[in-house]
């Protein structure tokens, strides 16, 4: 598990199997820069959902990334929403997002830049926590759920690694903070 307060500055990759049947749906959110109690982010949150239809006759899909954040510039009261769909061809089994979230900033990509969608969330008092959200009353499936910290580079730079004016040797660190190889079934808990 994801230590409280480590999700201000995280990297996420997981992967949405995209459902057998065609007629199937499949959905999951992320509460970003969120509250340590998941009630609390439900409302309190950047939330991102990623969410597949049903297969249209050729079998493709449309996929739906939406990011939704209450702190948002010019106004830290400000609510914005951002949106962006894309395709799910024929016979791709999971759809792949991969989250970017650095204090302020999140963007997040699905299928390597199909979709995307940026935000900046500036929260009143500092919330830095990561929850995985299910749809009422449904059970989502999530597999290679993969987290990792994120480092700033320019707080380790030192004398040396400065040679002609410019920085050959940035000493950045990522580590992981938790992974899931396993299928998994998540349901709301409200």
């Amino acid at each position: 598990p994801l230590e409280p307060g480590a999700g201000s500055t995280v990297e996420i990759r997981l992967s949405l199997p995209v459902p057998a049947a065609t007629t199937a749906t499949s959905a999951i959110g992320l509460a970003l820069l969120a509250p340590l109690r998941v009630a609390d982010a439900k409302a309190d949150a950047a939330q991102l959902w990623l969410r597949v239809s049903a297969a249209a006759p050729n079998g493709s899909r449309v996929g739906q990334l939406n990011l939704t954040n209450h702190y948002a510039p010019p106004n830290v009261a400000t609510f914005r929403f951002a949106a962006a769909t894309f395709e799910v061809l024929k016979g791709e089994d999971a759809v792949d997002l991969r989250v970017f979230c650095d204090r302020s900033m999140i963007e997040a990509f699905t299928m390597n830049g199909r979709g995307g969608v940026i935000a900046q969330e500036y929260r009143p008092t500092p919330a830095s926590d990561v929850h995985v959200l299910a749809p009422m009353q449904q059970a989502a499936m999530i597999e290679n759920l993969t987290v990792w910290s994120m480092s700033c580079g320019h707080g380790s730079l030192k004398s040396d690694d400065v040679v002609d004016d410019d920085v050959v040797c940035v000493d950045w660190c990522a580590k992981p903070l938790a992974r899931s190889a396993a299928v998994h079934s998540l349901h709301d808990v409200s």
